[in-house]
């Protein structure tokens, strides 16, 4: 007769294997997202101490990198490799999981813990990136395992592996600190006569020393984070809420009324003070800060609580009154956590279809102005696909005079085809842009868009024919009618006068303002003139005539007319899009409508 035992090893074996294969599916499907493209690059050098300069220039510590660039030298850099540390992480961190669960309950706990956890949002998403995440989460729940396990029998072995474990959290991520300060509370609270936790906390800390003029100079590099929440609202705390909960917030938290869930975790004060610690305390911080302090609060910061939402929702589904109820509430909620997981996380822009179609449709030999930045994931894929290869004009890393392009540009003005993939964070795009559309027509577009604009790439092939073929709008509350790309000589101290057609795409009321704006090669803004727009029609025409006043003192030079269109309650721009509706190309917030050439000034 087989034991007990044994079939509850092959449940958790099965259980693994099937969040091994939710997590792997079609896992090299999608391409590499912004921040994994930057991972790639961060972990390229072969000199490690170039490797570490990238990263204390990032925001993040600097375990992950430092394993993943051993596994990529021994496994290469695929899309498949890139990821599988992630898989291996996530798994760990369900085992982990299974483990605490176990210990604090009982064994069904433990794997309805690791059933929810192995299909949440949270874990599915990042296990399927190359960035840290995963391994966050894995340590969040590792440490928090041994330190049950410390708390209840303090050995020699158990601190020293949860001091390992904890620095190894901290080194992967900086918000790890505000779980192992849930630890330290926890120990405080239920042994206050007991302060070993604080020297356990004297070691980590030390521990945590060589690490501090990185995080130092960090913080005071990116005072701001890139993609953080600006100001914390109650719609950021109710988007995490919906997040842990899969959206059906009613049935995933409903076996906590149905069950003997809530009056037996109050009489295990010691376990519910954890999971109330574990789970309340970073995003608590994390919010206070982003509200307060320094602005830095994302979804993803706050994965070393899922594992504890996990076991909360597993606990309650074991304690549920009915059998069949529980194996109906643990299908249910792992359907819903499935389901709704394309409607909640954002899918990844496919970066290798776009780059792959330019390089099967481009010849070699047809030449191709490019900006493609080292650190993006278009320099991964043209590592991979060979973007670049064949006849190039590189600007990477330039802003060329608009001079310079013209005459560059002349010098192709036979070839019957110039394509074009270039970022949009260099302004050189517009000009380049402009000036072949003026003598050629588009015979091809594509594009990629990324959140927040960071990153976005254009790709064109101009081809010899009709011209003035590219069409921009703004939103859909404006269409341009005229060309980009002129240049304009003036003498500084002149008044610069110009005559732009738009077409009214919908009516609108006078809450919009547009306005003409004069920067320098810096992006410093020189002059400008800015007004209102009157109330328009759907379908009206017309013509807006800004005059700028060109300081006297203005050194001679190239500077940018840049056209904004904006709320002027709100100071927010309209993005601007280029292309029929069915190819729309996202192409910023702002138009680099053409060249000022300033042909004198003070001597």
């Amino acid at each position: 007769m087989i034991s007990r035992p044994f079939w509850l090893h092959i449940l958790r074996v099965l259980a693994l294997w099937f969040a091994f294969l939710v997590l792997t599916y079609h896992l090299d499907h999608d391409s590499l997202a912004l921040d994994e493209g930057w991972t790639m690059w961060a972990v390229r050098p072969n000199s490690p101490v170039e490797m570490m300069r990238r990263i204390v220039a990032d925001v993040h510590p600097p375990l992950y990198f430092m394993l993943l660039d051993g596994w990529t030298a021994l496994a290469g850099e695929s899309v498949y490799v890139a990821r599988m540390p992630s898989i291996f992480f996530a798994l760990l961190g369900l085992a982990a999981s299974y483990a605490l669960g176990r210990k604090l309950f009982d064994h069904r706990t433990g794997m309805i813990t690791l059933i929810y956890l192995g299909t949440a949002g949270f874990t599915v998403y990042y296990a399927r990136e190359a960035r840290m995440y995963a391994q966050f989460m894995a340590f969040s729940v590792s440490t928090t395992w041994i330190y049950v396990l410390w708390h209840e029998h303090p050995t020699r072995s158990r601190m020293t592996l949860y001091i390992g474990l904890t620095l190894a959290l901290l080194y992967t991520h900086y918000n790890g600190a505000w779980l192992v300060l849930a630890h330290g509370l926890h120990a405080l609270l239920s042994h206050p006569r007991r302060p070993a936790w604080l020297f356990l906390a004297l070691i980590i800390a030390i521990g945590f020393v060589p690490w501090l003029p990185a995080l130092v100079h960090q913080t005071q590099t990116h005072p701001v984070q890139q993609f953080a929440v600006r100001q914390t609202r109650w719609e950021e705390v109710r988007w995490l809420f919906f997040l842990l909960t899969s959206l059906y917030w009613l049935v995933t938290l409903a076996p906590l009324v149905l069950g003997r869930a809530l009056p037996h975790l109050l009489r295990q004060r010691n376990t519910l003070s954890l999971l109330i610690l574990w789970i309340g305390l970073t995003p608590a911080v994390v919010f206070i800060i982003n509200a307060w302090g320094r602005q830095f609060y994302q979804p993803r910061y706050v994965i070393s609580l899922v594992p504890g939402v996990a076991m909360l929702m597993a606990y309650a589904t074991r304690q549920v009154f009915w059998r069949p109820a529980v194996i109906g509430f643990v299908i249910t909620i792992t359907v819903i956590q499935l389901g709704t997981y394309p409607v909640l996380w954002p899918t990844k822009s496919p970066w290798r279809t776009v780059i792959a179609q330019v390089v099967e449709t481009r010849d070699p030999g047809v030449p191709l102005i490019a900006t493609v930045e080292a650190h993006s994931v278009a320099a991964y894929y043209d590592r991979q696909l060979g973007l670049r290869e064949g006849r190039v004009m590189d600007f990477t890393g330039q802003e060329p005079d608009p001079q310079q392009i013209h005459s560059l540009l002349a010098t192709l003005a036979d070839t019957p085809s110039v394509w074009v993939a270039m970022s949009l964070n260099s302004w050189t795009v517009w000009t380049v842009a402009g000036v072949l559309d003026q003598t050629r027509r588009v015979g091809f577009r594509d594009g990629i868009t990324i959140v927040n604009g960071v990153d976005n790439m254009v790709f064109y092939r101009f081809d010899a024919g009709d011209d003035d073929d590219l069409a921009f709008r703004f939103g859909d509350l404006l269409a341009y009618e005229g060309r980009i790309g002129t240049e304009q000589p003036i003498q500084a101290g002149e008044n610069f006068c110009a005559a732009l057609p738009f077409y009214a795409l919908s009516s609108f009321t006078n809450r919009y303002s547009i306005g003409l704006h004069v920067l320098d090669q810096s992006h410093h803004l020189v002059a400008q003139y800015d007004e209102g727009l009157n109330l328009r029609t759907s379908g009206e025409t017309f013509t807006w005539k800004p005059c700028i006043s060109i300081p006297s003192d203005l050194p001679p030079g190239s500077y940018y007319l840049v056209l904004v269109v904006y709320r002027w309650d709100t100071i927010e721009n309209i993005p601007i899009f280029e292309g029929p509706i069915d190819q729309s190309l996202f192409w910023g917030d702002l138009m680099i409508w053409g060249q000022l050439d300033v042909v004198n000034g003070p001597q």
